[in-house]
């Protein structure tokens, strides 16, 4: 698209009421117009940009079907976009958004997952200020606590003080109420807290931000519906007891960013089958191998110490592989330049770097002396 077209179509008001496709991937955007009107648009293609939050009036497009904003700023979506019923396809892989499950989710699971929002808004407001939000965690003979037990089953325990004495009055907790998200940050746990395989119900845990021993799992621990774990800046040095320890047989999504993680990036998908994002960025992982991605559909690799990129990484898009963000590592190839088109330029530059004998392999040898790459 032409320059001018640009500055003719973002202004700050722009009627296209008949409008049935637009695609500006590649423009340098941060911003759309509002598109309330665009009531005929079908198609949207925008990745590539700079875009920061998605135009006023998105989701009232009941006719809009196919939407890509790859790569773009997208930090937050619009529970509103729930209610769209045409929209079929809705791409935000390599987006900085708060969800991440959403960077490799369907529209319809995303939708699905939007609309528990809007219930669960509408039950807060509601509730209003009628109710009360103490938690008494069982009858008269079990400890007491006032902990808030908030809608939809969230238990926010962060900074709190606690430490591992902090077992019993958990599993009083845990026994009695019905707690789908556990909030356990900024504490002072050495370890996770054995008991908190009476957790049957947690979806979500985030124990990030406590200083954990080597050991930081001693006992073994099932958590049948866990979905989400967190544990970034724990100074984690191995993920042998999360593996050897954790049964998780639903675990889709896990942070162990900002830890101390070195060696060889471990093949998580043989121990948690479901995982589909993985976020290991700002550790000192060394070395990364196809098949300690293959399976995965975002992975987050920022930050680390990777000396080389298998080339036969780049044959992972077409395996389900959506985003891998690597930058900031020790290899000089492929280049920053190739790096910052997104995964998709990405993997094709490596895929172009294979050998024509499907037999043989090829590594992009990395060397920080190494010849500069030529874009």
């Amino acid at each position: 698209m032409h320059c001018w077209v640009l500055c003719f179509l973002f202004s700050e008001s722009l009627s296209l009421p008949q409008i049935r496709t637009l695609d500006i991937t590649n423009n340098h955007l941060t911003s759309l117009p509002p598109i309330s009107d665009w009531t005929e648009l079908i198609t949207l293609r925008a990745s590539d940009n700079k875009i920061a939050e998605l135009p006023p009036g998105f989701a009232k497009l009941q006719k809009l079907r196919n939407v890509n904003f790859t790569s773009n700023e997208l930090r937050m979506l619009d529970p509103e976009i729930s209610r769209m019923e045409s929209l079929e396809s809705l791409i935000l892989a390599s987006n900085p958004l708060r969800d991440k499950k959403y960077l490799t989710s369907s529209a319809d699971d995303i939708k699905r997952d939007l609309k528990t929002r809007l219930i669960s808004d509408s039950d807060d407001l509601d509730d209003g200020a009628v109710s009360d939000p103490e938690t008494v965690i069982g009858p008269d003979t079990a400890p007491t606590s006032r902990w808030t037990l908030k809608s939809g089953g969230s238990l926010d325990l962060s900074l709190k003080g606690l430490s591992d004495d902090v077992n019993d009055i958990l599993g009083s907790f845990l026994k009695y109420n019905v707690v789908k998200q556990l909030i356990l940050r900024s504490n002072n746990l050495s370890v996770v807290p054995p008991v908190l395989w009476l957790g049957h119900n947690v979806r979500v845990l985030d124990i990030s931000d406590n200083a954990f021993g080597k050991e930081c799992i001693f006992t073994d621990l099932e958590l049948p519906a866990l979905q989400e774990l967190h544990m970034s800046r724990c100074r984690l040095t191995s993920l042998d007891p999360l593996i050897s320890k954790l049964s998780a047989p639903c675990l889709q999504h896990l942070d162990v960013s900002g830890n101390r993680l070195s060696g060889t990036f471990p093949t998580l998908r043989n121990k948690f089958s479901a995982l589909v994002t993985l976020i290991a960025s700002d550790n000192k992982f060394t070395c990364v191998s196809v098949d300690s991605l293959r399976g995965l559909k975002a992975v987050n690799l920022k930050s680390n110490d990777l000396q080389q990129l298998p080339a036969e990484i780049g044959l992972l898009w077409d395996e389900g592989l959506r985003s891998l963000e690597v930058g900031s590592n020790g290899f000089r190839v492929p280049s920053h330049r190739v790096l910052e088109k997104g995964w998709e330029a990405t993997s094709r530059w490596l895929r172009d770097r294979l050998p024509g004998d499907p037999g043989s392999q090829r590594l992009c040898q990395i060397d920080r002396d190494a010849v500069t790459e030529l874009g």
